[in-house]
């Protein structure tokens, strides 16, 4: 009976995993990270700002169009930098908890 009732909480565990909305955000953004850490460190602009259009993530949009401003528009190298590290330390938070369980699930 117990092999039966852990059985039961671990079908159960990743049946909630799965259809939670954390589960689905991170399958679905975790190419659009990826991409724009690529973009980013080969400095493709303008495919990053047709992902920055495209993307679901609010975060991800912003952080890409401050950076583009910033490297367009302004004259402060330094403000530049700031935008540019800022975009890369949010990319890699993302990746960090994006692992590659998520993936096995289905």
């Amino acid at each position: 009976m117990r092999i039966f009732s852990l059985r039961y909480k671990m079908s159960f565990a990743f049946y909630s995993i799965q259809n939670s909305f954390l589960y689905k955000g991170v399958k679905t953004l975790t190419p659009d990270y990826d991409k724009a850490l690529y973009y980013t460190i080969w400095g493709q602009w303008d495919n990053l700002f047709i992902l920055m259009s495209r993307t679901n993530d609010d975060l991800l949009a912003k952080k890409i169009e401050h950076f583009l401003y910033a490297y367009h528009h302004s004259s402060n190298q330094k403000f530049v930098d700031q935008s540019h590290n800022t975009l890369l330390y949010y990319l890699e938070h993302a990746l960090q908890f994006s692992s590659p369980w998520m993936y096995e699930l289905e």
